[in-house]
């Protein structure tokens, strides 16, 4: 059992929105995994991790939830109410005032792993700036992925930091923030659009 509320779970999906494939070959990216207070969702290529939402309770079980289907079911649901989530037998009932919702839902540990890393440099960034050029050249990164390293954003470190997009038949960069490290990084176009939806919407 967790308990949350409706407003706080709204933004989370809200958020997590471009980081939840709508075809995939693994059914269960189709959920967030909802648990120890987080919201959590992947492609199997980006990964989002919402904390702060819910309130652990004693034997708690984290649970995956259809994202498409609570979004819609939490859209009439209050926002100041505070929802008691439980999960038997691969159903979750959400309980919040007057309202019961009940879904199917998987275990929580049927979702893929986000793997933890540890990051090489830390430094302090001008996020506006470094959001606004990569998503300057997005539009230019090639849409199939037959040439994967073409369907990405190329980030240059160094002294002249720049961003780069290109299909094969366009080119095109913008100078980005200085950032620690040498070498070129290639984002998948994806995990830039993540970015960009996160940065205009946090709080």
């Amino acid at each position: 059992k967790m308990k949350v509320q409706i407003e706080k779970l709204r933004q989370a999906l809200k958020l997590l929105k471009p980081a939840v494939p709508r075809k995939t070959t693994l059914p269960v990216t189709t959920h967030v995994r909802l648990g120890e207070g987080k919201v959590v969702a992947t492609d199997l290529e980006t990964g989002v991790t919402i904390s702060g939402v819910g309130e652990s309770q004693d034997g708690e079980v984290a649970m995956c939830l259809p994202y498409r289907l609570l979004s819609e079911l939490l859209a009439s649901v209050p926002g100041y109410e505070i929802a008691d989530i439980t999960l038997a037998d691969k159903v979750a009932t959400i309980t919040a005032g007057s309202t019961t919702l009940t879904l199917n839902a998987l275990p929580g540990e049927d979702f893929p792993p986000i793997p933890d890393f540890t990051p090489e440099h830390t430094t302090a960034v001008d996020g506006d700036a470094l959001v606004r050029a990569l998503s300057a050249v997005l539009p230019y990164v090639a849409k199939e992925t037959s040439r994967p390293v073409l369907a990405a954003v190329c980030l240059t470190l160094g002294d002249h930091p720049e961003a780069v997009g290109a299909d094969g038949f366009r080119l095109v960069w913008r100078q980005a923030p200085k950032l620690p490290g040498e070498g070129n990084l290639l984002l998948p176009s994806n995990a830039v659009t993540v970015l960009e939806h996160l940065w205009k919407n946090a709080p």
